[in-house]
């Protein structure tokens, strides 16, 4: 394994240690996966690319609502110059009924989704421009 790949296991490992710690959570669920696929596609690039997955989750519950975080890091092969992506989500939603017992008020607080993120330059030379 390069360098880079295993930063980015060890920075997953991290936060999977340090998710759990949250005190005022009532409740929470994490767990680390990993996946490996041989036919994945690029629009770009007619070759079957293989790529290696790693999976962040933690969901977790407090007094007034959830939260929940999903983080993918997808390694491609050397048909793809080893590129490196992260898809993250991050989703938190706030439940003001549970504050005031008599008064059902639900509110989905804001959300962040970062769709893809590019870790390393890939060169597309055949990509058009």
């Amino acid at each position: 394994m390069k360098q880079k790949t295993l930063g980015a296991l060890a920075l997953v490992m991290g936060a999977a240690a340090a998710a759990p710690v949250a005190m005022a959570a009532e409740w929470s669920d994490t767990s680390i996966g990993y996946r490996y696929g041989t036919k994945f596609a690029e629009p770009y690039n007619p070759e079957k690319i293989e790529k290696n997955i790693l999976n962040l989750t933690h969901l977790s519950g407090y007094k007034y609502g959830t939260n929940f975080f999903n983080i993918d890091f997808l390694m491609s092969d050397g048909k793809e110059n080893n590129a490196h992506e992260a898809y993250i989500v991050y989703r938190h939603t706030l439940d003001l009924g549970k504050g005031y017992a008599e008064q059902a008020i639900d509110f989905n607080g804001p959300g962040l989704l970062i769709s893809e993120c590019e870790m390393t330059p890939a060169n597309h030379a055949s990509e058009p421009a």
